[in-house]
């Protein structure tokens, strides 16, 4: 394994391999169902659940169809958020009608490009629900954050677009259950591509939903990574894999409730073996209720796009099990209508609308309180700690491999210094290197530095040998940095890729260090009584991270750190938990020196350091060798 790529993809081939393989009788399943779709929820965003607020909704014109009137309409998925409808109402409804809830997918003038689904549907006797998702048609706010934009804050907020149009769906769906003239206790929900996967999403959390179609919008994580299908994939298509769950653990959330797939065996977006096997999973669950029948793979050859053959199967599925008829099934026609007919706000939105910040209002930052006393904070410590070990950095190993030490150079430096180079294993087989200078006449003290994926080795091991003076210093190659870093243009897909697998670059360079530290340790060359982590810019987070979690680093030095995850580094969750202030104050009561950048924001880790009575173990605003000769005299051990 030679890359951080190839670490990732062989992440995701084993989570294919061993997708439902714990689960062997019903009961193993229903021991787990109601957590794994706990643990669904937290990785779209959605834990807990936000407040179901009043709808308020809007209807914002009419027009009429052939047998049915089309509502074009706004709900409040959250205050003043606005999710835009068009809903088909057949004419001459004597009792409530079965409904569809219909999600609809990239066409970028939203529900007119899905008109002659909604146009079949009605015509069939169906109250049609379609809505726009975000960034289609009238709606504003952005599903392609990370995808385009390189909102990685996402990632730390713990939001994912794929939670955001989930939220949206399900209010869409509460809307569609509470009209008269729809029976809520017959509703099936489909959609294609984006709307397939959401589609399924949402048959995966509300069980209201009693058969569910997704089309389009089936893969495996494996593929997605291996085939490097996730390059054209929308962020609202995929979830933040914290769990490791494969697409079919999360996807048989549905069992026994009726699940037809279906998928185009020429999309060069979701290939057929990746798709049969997810369906093939899946089906598994479904046989252990005894109805393998109910979880149907429907294939069609052509491109991304739909078939008679798919038009005429999800019919078929919902005449049978949600509407409880049976018709001839009827052909779909071409639009009827355009944009003007079935826009809701004419392309203006009303400026109060807040669809733009759902990243932020569906997101639960965490709250740290200050302490007056070591005891006190030692409480708030552990429980923050706890937090980021279970939210954060979840997957560090907890068997790691042996560090398998092997010597790749040792060499007098000048000076009476020695120059150690050497290699190890962090997880996985993967090899990385650290390089170690120690003076004629040790200290006792080690600063270890976390290169940077732009730093050379000759000067930022120069850097951290400066900044140490007379102690040892050493310089760690983390995973995406060094030999192993890659070039800027593909760092997004590294950052995509690994989200796939439940990780992150930086937890796994955070990782990575704490390795680095332990090999120190034990080194018979280094007298390694006090060991400190150093880095600069977002590295400098990561060693104050590598710190906190490893309550025998005696302290750390963090030269211009970035003051807000917002800014990077990104950590899944973290926001959840606590920021870069924060992070600094879980160091407490070790020493710590914060220096250089904007250090502004760092005046609560300064106040929490001064309640505490040890002021004098924070260094603010100093140069880095005179912050590391401040810090490097304290020592709780």
């Amino acid at each position: 394994m030679n890359t951080l790529w190839d670490y990732i993809v062989d992440l995701g081939r084993r989570m294919s391999d061993r997708a439902l393989s714990d689960i062997q009788t019903i009961e193993d399943w229903e021991a787990v169902r109601d957590e794994r779709r706990r643990e669904f929820l937290e990785m779209v965003g959605l834990d807990p659940l936000p407040e179901r607020t009043p709808l308020n909704p809007q209807i914002h014109g009419t027009t009429r169809g052939d047998g049915y009137t089309i509502e074009r309409l706004a709900i409040e998925s959250l205050p003043s958020v606005f999710v835009l409808i068009n809903l088909y109402i057949p004419d001459g409804l004597d009792e409530p009608a079965p409904g569809v809830l219909y999600v609809c997918g990239h066409g970028m003038i939203g529900t007119e490009h899905y008109q002659a689904q909604a146009d079949l549907w009605a015509r069939r006797g169906y109250v049609f629900l379609a809505l726009d998702t975000l960034e289609q048609g009238d709606s504003r706010g952005d599903h392609h954050g990370i995808y385009y934009e390189d909102d990685y804050h996402w990632v730390d907020r713990g939001y994912a677009s794929s939670g955001g149009e989930l939220w949206n769906s399900l209010r869409a769906l509460d809307y569609l259950c509470s009209r008269q003239e729809v029976d809520a206790d017959r509703i099936g929900v489909t959609g294609i591509s984006g709307g397939g996967a959401l589609s399924w999403w949402v048959g995966i959390v509300d069980e209201r939903v009693k058969a569910i179609a997704p089309v389009c919008g089936t893969s495996t994580m494996a593929s997605h990574l291996a085939e490097r299908t996730l390059n054209g994939h929308c962020d609202c298509m995929l979830y933040h894999n914290l769990y490791e769950r494969e697409m079919s653990e999360v996807g048989a959330l549905c069992a026994p409730r009726p699940l037809l797939v279906g998928c185009a065996s020429e999309d060069p977006l979701f290939y057929p073996p990746a798709y049969r096997l997810v369906v093939d999973q899946v089906r598994k669950v479904y046989e252990l209720y005894g109805k393998p029948e109910l979880c149907e793979l429907c294939e069609y050859p052509g491109p991304h796009s739909y078939s008679k053959k798919v038009h005429d199967e999800i019919q078929l599925l919902f005449d049978r099990h949600v509407a409880g008829w049976e018709k001839p099934v009827i052909d779909i026609e071409e639009k009827k209508f355009e944009e003007s007919d079935l826009t809701v706000f004419g392309g203006a939105p009303p400026a109060e609308d807040r669809i733009s910040l759902m990243p932020i209002l569906l997101s639960t930052p965490g709250q740290t309180p200050h302490a007056d006393s070591i005891d006190d904070w030692e409480s708030i410590r552990k429980q923050k700690v706890e937090e980021l070990n279970t939210k954060v950095f979840l997957h560090f190993p907890s068997d790691p491999e042996p560090l398998d030490v092997s010597t790749a150079g040792d060499w007098d430096y000048g000076g009476g210094t020695r120059l150690l180079v050497r290699d190890f294993t962090t997880e996985d087989g993967i090899r990385l290197r650290l390089r170690i200078t120690v003076p004629e006449e040790q200290t006792g003290t080690v600063l270890v530095g976390l290169m940077g994926a732009g730093d050379r080795f000759e000067s930022f091991h120069g850097n951290v040998s400066g900044v140490a003076g007379g102690h040892a210093a050493c310089t760690v190659e983390a995973r995406g940095t060094g030999k192993t870093s890659v070039h800027p243009n593909q760092e997004w897909q590294l950052l995509r890729g690994a989200l796939l697998v439940g990780r992150t670059v930086a937890g796994l360079q955070v990782y990575d260090l704490l390795r680095a530290i332990e090999l120190v340790r034990g080194l018979d060359e280094v007298d390694s009584d006090r060991i400190f982590t150093y880095g600069t810019g977002e590295q400098g987070v990561l060693a104050i991270y590598a710190a906190v979690l490893d309550e025998q680093v005696d302290g750390v030095l963090a030269d211009s750190p970035t003051a807000t995850h917002v800014k990077g580094p990104h950590l899944l969750n973290v926001l959840r938990v606590v920021d870069i202030p924060e992070a600094a104050g879980l160091v407490a009561p070790r020493p710590i020196g914060l220096i250089g950048g904007s250090l502004r924001p760092f005046h609560w880790t300064r106040r929490l350091y001064d309640r505490l009575g040890i002021g004098e173990r924070l260094v603010m605003g100093s140069t880095a060798r005179e912050a590391f000769q401040k810090i490097s005299v304290f020592s709780d051990r």
